[in-house]
């Protein structure tokens, strides 16, 4: 029998708070965001989405990595995004480090049951190309 009062019940999302939120992998902080819906965003991050946030270039997809999130709530949104701003400076998260590291197109593909219309190939196509994160060359340390 299954112990209804032990679930967790869900409970809409308080829109005008502000979370500074930080995706952990294996205890090691790869990513610090801010956000107003925390669900939102983490099913952004969940999910292959477009890495390079340009309509032109559909097609690619990326995925960050994490295995947990913690965040923490602020009441007004300028305080939020300076202390994002902050802690991204003083931590130099993975996925935050643009300076350091890029989005690469791999051979990997996975394809989608909706059809998308390449515009620079003239063709709509099921197929999306999966990106990795990776340093960018010439970078030693970083």
């Amino acid at each position: 029998m299954i112990n209804l009062k032990k679930f967790i019940k869900f409970k809409p999302e308080n829109v005008d708070e502000w979370k500074v939120y930080f995706l952990l992998y294996r205890k090691k902080i790869v990513y610090i965001g801010c956000t107003n819906n925390l669900t939102r965003r983490l099913q952004y991050h969940i999910n292959y989405y477009d890495p390079f946030m340009d309509a032109r270039i559909k097609g690619y997809v990326g995925k960050k990595k994490f295995t947990s999130y913690r965040y923490i709530i602020i009441k007004d949104k300028k305080k939020a995004y300076s202390l994002e701003q902050k802690l991204i400076k003083k931590y130099i998260p993975l996925y935050n480090n643009n300076k350091n590291y890029c989005w690469k197109t791999t051979e990997k593909f996975i394809y989608s049951n909706k059809a998308i219309y390449l515009k620079f190939q003239n063709e709509r196509t099921y197929k999306r190309t999966i990106c990795k994160w990776t340093k960018k060359r010439g970078v030693i340390n970083g």
